[in-house]
């Protein structure tokens, strides 16, 4: 089951905290902010992309997934199981294209691996009210 920490008890958890918990929070709505970045330039690719194409989004979003997990690792009480699963399908989609020109033979479970890994990572960014 997904757990998401409600912007309120997020919000009370970092006014316990003081000044440190505004800066792990807004560290965080950075590195989500990036990251949604790269998974919706992942999302805009097409069937006539190239696999060099596919590959370099890929790293993007894993670079940009690096840094979301650990700054939400910092806030602690937030939840990102669900995304770092589809984070894995997403990677393993990509992964598993042929060494061709194109995506054309694998574009359908590399784009409905993006779409679900972008709705994990915006269901948290939805629970999340960043400044």
């Amino acid at each position: 089951m997904k757990q998401i920490m409600t912007a309120g008890a997020l919000a009370l958890a970092l006014t316990a905290c003081g000044d440190s918990a505004e800066d792990t929070l807004a560290a965080f709505c950075e590195s989500q902010d990036e990251l949604v970045a790269s998974v919706e330039a992942a999302r805009e690719l097409s069937v006539s992309s190239s696999l060099d194409e596919v590959e370099a989004a890929r790293d993007a979003v894993e670079s940009a997934w690096d840094d979301y997990e650990e700054d939400a690792q910092e806030l602690e009480d937030v939840a990102v199981e669900a995304a770092g699963d589809a984070y894995d399908q997403y990677v393993a989609a990509v992964d598993q294209i042929p060494g061709e020109d194109t995506l054309a033979e694998a574009y359908v479970s590399v784009a409905e691996a993006a779409e679900a890994y972008f709705a994990e990572v915006r269901a948290i960014s939805d629970a999340v009210e960043c400044p």
